[in-house]
């Protein structure tokens, strides 16, 4: 089973058994990406976490679209 990053909370006791996703709109996540530091208490609660992957439009700039 999984749960979205965005319904994620230190305090959570029921969803633990639960797989965190980040199939979510970028901004949701986007602070995860930039400092990890913040929510590896949180996140390493949960069974696994699925690693963020940011969406790409063909209307983005070449270099916006390098991973």
């Amino acid at each position: 089973m999984l749960i979205g990053f965005d319904k994620t909370h230190l305090e959570d006791q029921n969803h633990l058994d639960r797989m965190v996703h980040f199939f979510l709109y970028d901004y949701r996540f986007e602070r995860v990406w930039k400092n990890p530091d913040n929510d590896i208490e949180k996140l390493s609660r949960y069974l696994a976490v699925l690693s963020p992957d940011f969406s790409m439009y063909l209307e983005m700039a070449p270099v916006m679209q390098l991973s």
